[in-house]
């Protein structure tokens, strides 16, 4: 699916080979509209990039079609990754143990 979405040249959500051939289409028309010897060598430059992106195109298609029936073996198909979200630490439920506390003064004792 991920190859015919690539190719995909239908519809508002183009994929992306095919806006990549429009772009280079309106560079090679922009660069021959220069005028220039620089301007026509790349218009031409940019010319074959375009065939050869949709020659590619073409080719990922079939691959990508040929591919849709196949399904894999058991032993192939990934396994699930559960990803799980750590537990928050629970307080403790009795005071951490401090310094003892000093008595508190009182009536001396004798003995």
């Amino acid at each position: 699916m991920a190859l015919l979405d690539a190719v995909d040249d239908s519809g508002f959500s183009r994929g992306p080979l095919p806006r990549l051939a429009e772009l280079l289409d309106r560079s090679a028309k922009f660069a021959d509209a220069l005028e220039t010897k620089q301007g026509k060598h790349s218009a031409a430059r940019l010319s074959v990039l375009a065939r050869q992106l949709g020659a590619l195109r073409e080719e990922i298609e079939s691959a990508a079609e040929s591919l849709g029936a196949g399904v894999l073996p058991p032993h192939r198909t990934p396994r699930p990754v559960f990803h799980l979200t750590p537990t928050p630490p629970t307080p403790p439920t009795t005071p951490p143990a401090g310094p003892a506390a000093p008595h508190p003064p009182g009536p001396a004792r004798r003995r």
